[in-house]
């Protein structure tokens, strides 16, 4: 039997009825927008499982769907159905022929189920969000606030530098953590904070 759609991105179609642990106090104000917006929904057990990881694929659903509504095509045609033959039927194809000039990091039919690092996932908001490398303000930021600066891959760093710069990312008592795995919660707080931003908000830079 096919997967169902519940299988996609954060569990679609199912609400979560649990109130979130309080070592994610910090991400509520931003899981609840994502809730109310419908990038963030309950698993079948009804947690929103908040420290589970996003694989890549779900990376590409909830980017597209956040930011770049209206673009998914309801068949992937053309060169895309080529370019994503080897992913069949698979759910995220539509998503992941929208995704794949938003990312720096091609997905494959081998990664596609792999969890998105931070590096990947902010790199992707960014480009997403309608900002490119050539936005970058200041190319000396993380060096100058962020002790594991070296560690972030060449290929994500002017994007990297734009999120810290407008407010998108914070880092954790001066690290980036580039190479960790993104979870649900992190996720929200970064989508969270770009939508703001976009609306004109202010952001706590510190």
């Amino acid at each position: 039997m096919k997967t169902i759609t519940a299988v996609i991105l954060l569990s679609i179609g199912i609400t979560a009825s649990c109130a979130y642990a309080a070592e994610y106090d910090w991400a509520s104000e931003a899981v609840d927008y994502c809730k109310s917006n419908n990038i963030l929904h309950g698993m079948e057990d009804g947690s929103l499982a908040l420290g589970d990881n996003i694989t890549n694929e779900q990376t590409a659903k909830i980017l597209v769907s956040t930011f770049l509504e209206g673009s998914v095509p309801e068949n992937v045609a053309g060169s895309d159905a080529e370019t994503y033959s080897e992913f069949g039927d698979r759910w995220s194809a539509p998503y992941l022929s929208v995704f794949k000039n938003y990312t720096k990091n091609p997905i494959t039919s081998q990664n596609a189920v792999m969890p998105s690092t931070r590096e990947e996932f902010v790199s992707a908001l960014v480009l997403a969000s309608g900002l490119k490398e050539g936005n970058i303000r200041n190319s000396d930021i993380l060096e100058d606030n962020f002790f594991d600066y070296k560690e972030v891959g060449d290929k994500y760093t002017k994007l990297m530098c734009i999120a810290v710069e407008r407010g998108y990312m914070k880092g954790d008592s001066g690290k980036l953590n580039p190479k960790s795995n993104i979870t649900r919660a992190e996720a929200c707080s970064l989508i969270y904070r770009v939508v703001r931003a976009k609306k004109g908000e202010k952001l706590d830079l510190g």
